[in-house]
């Protein structure tokens, strides 16, 4: 198994992201200055692909946690539904 360039692992034609840290949504929401629930709200539609993952623990609710992509996205996503707000507020819901 080696890296590629990218971080990625590489073993025959796959390529695998490396995961090295996770971030839960309280770490997420303090760190962007966010409502937890709003970004709970606003995350439902992310996928494992773009870094948002669940953990699991035996004796706990699952946890949403967010990899250091997910964080980015959901920072991209915060942006955006900011602005719709905006514009919401303006009057006007063209984009």
């Amino acid at each position: 198994m080696e890296l590629g360039a990218d971080g990625c692992e590489r073993t025959g034609a796959i390529a695998m992201a490396i995961v090295k840290a996770v971030f839960t949504l309280a770490h997420v929401a303090k760190t962007l200055g966010e409502d937890a629930d709003w970004l709970y709200e606003i995350s439902c539609g992310m996928e494992e692909e773009e870094g948002c993952i669940w953990i699991y623990d035996a004796d706990v609710e699952p946890l949403l946690a967010f990899t250091e992509l997910g964080l980015k996205n959901l920072a991209e996503i915060v942006r955006k539904e900011k602005a719709q707000l905006i514009l919401m507020r303006a009057g006007r819901t063209d984009h």
